[in-house]
């Protein structure tokens, strides 16, 4: 329950435009895919504070909760297929004001993004839409 809590806080702080954005019931869902992924994979606390850092290299457990968070968002289907519609719709409210031309383009960029294991794909592509759409 405390690396829930932990979990939630340095979500909120780290991603506050997208959390303004999203309804409470949003939130809760999120929340509990969090919550769910971290007790899956035994994913710390201080470990979920490396998905908006370039710093250090990621655990495999971290790579795989990424992965995770997409399945259960919908961005991935179970066989491992990104779905690109779905990722669109997330970006939009992810990363507000960025014109959707330029998600596109971002998307199209990282598409191509390749991993020895799929929770590598999905690391690196996320690593590909953060970088692209910061700049």
């Amino acid at each position: 329950m405390n690396v829930f809590i932990v979990i939630v806080l340095l979500i909120q702080l780290l991603l506050k435009d997208q959390i303004s954005a999203q309804s409470a019931s949003d939130l809760a869902a999120y929340r509990k895919m969090q919550d769910d992924c971290a007790k899956e994979l035994k994913v710390s606390a201080d470990e979920v504070k490396q998905l908006n850092s370039d710093k250090g290299s990621p655990s495999e457990a971290l790579k795989c909760y990424q992965s995770c968070l997409y399945k259960k968002m919908g961005l991935l289907s179970a066989d491992g297929k990104r779905n690109d519609e779905a990722i669109l719709k997330y970006a939009q409210m992810r990363f507000i004001g960025t014109p959707v031309d330029k998600l596109k383009a971002q998307l199209t960029q990282c598409a191509a993004t390749k991993g020895d294991t799929e929770c590598d794909m999905v690391w690196s592509f996320e690593q590909c839409m953060q970088k692209g759409l910061k700049a």
